[in-house]
């Protein structure tokens, strides 16, 4: 992982929290959601104020949960607007993080000032039992605190003053003056500070994943389907259809899945694209799948920087490794590149995976989501693996030997990755 560091595929965008003051302040924001402090002088925080570095430390990737179903974040600068989320439980965390921002820009720019600030991202759910219970997950609130109250203490201020100026005998009143002093010695002066974050609702929660529950993919809003569609990648599930909703896993036989997602119009077939957009994307899934092959015979030299002569030579050698998904879909793509009509991609079930996209309609979150889907059942598309599937990415990147991983790294790097990227 240390070449992915170097080269910015991993750990960029991470704000660093070098200062006592700013250490202090997140571990008092741990201890207000129930977790341990860190013994750290130094790390870093994304845009949830998740650390790989207290990850590594506590040896628990979710310790800004208490559970599946009760997750928090931290904020503790405005410079973590617009920063990756790492670890996500869901995959509108980085747009929940983006709303309260936005929203709510100069009270956390004051409060930030004064504190950290702990969101409890509140769905309404205690525990998941099964991926059906994700479909009683409508909206979300997110309830800001911090661990000192200061938010609690600007109202009290505000209030406490109000009462002098609307009591007649409020002058009088010793303990309310000696209450409002107290306050103010320890806080400072708060009444005219924007320092209060109410319930922020989101709602945006119709299609997404999940790291819950092993992995859950839900889709409530399709354009050719009524009832939800929940695709599973724990094995253990068998596939259901009870007619209010349907269950499918992402298993070895993904088939009956993808049929699926092609019915509800989550997915098509590359030839309903364009001619020539039709063969630039049937000629990256031919490049990759060859790349994959080459790979497993045994090659352990970077692809990018050999002549064509020597990877003629590895594609003969790889022959037995070509799944038979490659040779149709190259014979597909000479039929394009000649002047008459090809006629329908009429495919084994394999190939016919391999030529599926997100439908070109989507919103992109969805679409967003679709990919990420298509890059579980089949990461042979490295781009598209490590823009919306970065986890699977690095799963894979430690699986390489060191010439698959440069590979890799320069064709991301062609393509113009690493981005700014929100997940």
């Amino acid at each position: 992982m240390k070449i992915l560091q170097e080269r910015g595929f991993f750990g960029s965008g991470l704000v660093p929290i070098t200062t006592p003051l700013l250490v202090d302040r997140y571990n008092a924001c741990l201890k207000a959601i129930g977790k341990e402090p860190t013994g750290r002088k130094r790390f870093a925080i994304d845009g949830a104020g998740w650390s790989p570095q207290i990850a590594s430390e506590k040896n628990d990737p979710n310790y800004l949960c208490h559970g599946e179903a009760n997750l928090y974040a931290i904020i503790l600068t405005p410079e973590q607007r617009g920063k990756p989320v790492y670890m996500p439980m869901h995959s509108f965390d980085w747009k929940i993080l983006e709303t309260v921002h936005t929203e709510h820009r100069e009270s956390i720019q004051n409060l930030t000032s004064l504190t950290g600030v702990v969101l409890d991202i509140d769905q309404g759910i205690d525990e998941y039992h099964s991926p059906f219970d994700l479909l009683m997950m409508h909206s979300i609130v997110v309830k800001a605190s911090t661990p000192l109250g200061i938010m609690d203490q600007a109202i009290r201020q505000r209030l406490m003053v109000a009462r002098f100026r609307y009591e007649p005998d409020a002058y009088a009143n010793r303990n309310l003056m000696g209450s409002l002093i107290e306050s103010a010695r320890e806080f400072g002066d708060l009444r005219h500070r924007s320092l209060n974050i109410p319930g922020v609702p989101f709602s945006q929660v119709q299609n997404f994943y999940t790291r819950a529950l092993g992995g859950v993919f839900v889709f409530r809003n399709c354009p050719k389907r009524t009832t939800p569609l929940i695709i599973t990648e724990d094995p253990i599930h068998k596939d259901i259809d009870d007619g209010h909703s349907s269950l499918y896993s992402t298993g070895p036989n993904s088939i009956p899945m993808l049929r699926a997602m092609e019915r509800a119009g989550l997915v098509q077939r590359v030839v309903r694209l364009e001619k020539n957009d039709q063969k630039e994307a049937l000629k990256e899934t031919i490049d990759y799948l060859l790349a994959r092959a080459i790979y497993q015979s045994g090659c352990k030299d970077n692809l990018g920087n050999l002549t064509a002569a020597q990877k003629k030579g590895l594609r003969v050698q790889a022959s037995e490794h070509l799944p038979e998904a490659y040779h149709q879909l190259q014979g597909y793509l000479r039929a394009l590149d000649s002047d008459f009509t090809p006629p329908p991609l009429r495919t084994t079930l394999p190939a016919w995976r391999h030529a599926l996209i997100p439908e070109p309609n989507l919103d992109p979150l969805t679409s967003d989501i679709v990919w990420q889907l298509l890059c579980r059942v089949d990461p042979c598309n490295i781009e598209m693996t490590f823009r919306h599937s970065k986890h699977q990415f690095y799963r894979l990147y430690q699986e390489w030997n060191p010439g698959q991983r440069e590979w890799a790294i320069h064709l991301l790097e062609k393509k113009g990755l690493p981005t700014n990227r929100k997940t």
